[in-house]
């Protein structure tokens, strides 16, 4: 997520237009943001595993552990292999799994 499109979204929830095509373009931007947070390279992104998340989406920690699961095992794989793309991808699925970890996911 670029800080463009974020700048975008506060800009959204200030939207200056009545009726309804204004309040939902407010309501829209507002329910974005609350979705977006800063990730550990300070990067935004969309939180779809954190507290507002399962709030909108009751059930999703458990729809989560599946994604976990397989994110583990493929990161286990890929430790096996000694080439520079598994390398890479070892480092991604690891930082998936820090992120799915950190938000709860078992």
């Amino acid at each position: 997520m670029g800080q463009d499109f974020v700048n975008y979204l506060m800009t959204s929830t200030k939207c200056p237009l009545g009726g309804v095509e204004g309040q939902f373009e407010r309501n829209m931007a507002e329910g974005i943001l609350r979705l977006l947070k800063r990730d550990s390279d300070n990067q935004w992104i969309v939180d779809y595993a954190g507290p507002k998340a399962r709030e909108m989406l009751p059930g999703l920690v458990e729809m989560l552990e599946p994604a976990k699961a397989f994110a583990q095992r493929t990161r286990d794989n890929l430790l096996r292999r000694h080439d520079e793309e598994s390398r890479k991808l070892f480092e991604r699925y690891s930082t998936l799994l820090r992120y799915l970890e950190a938000s709860g996911v078992v």
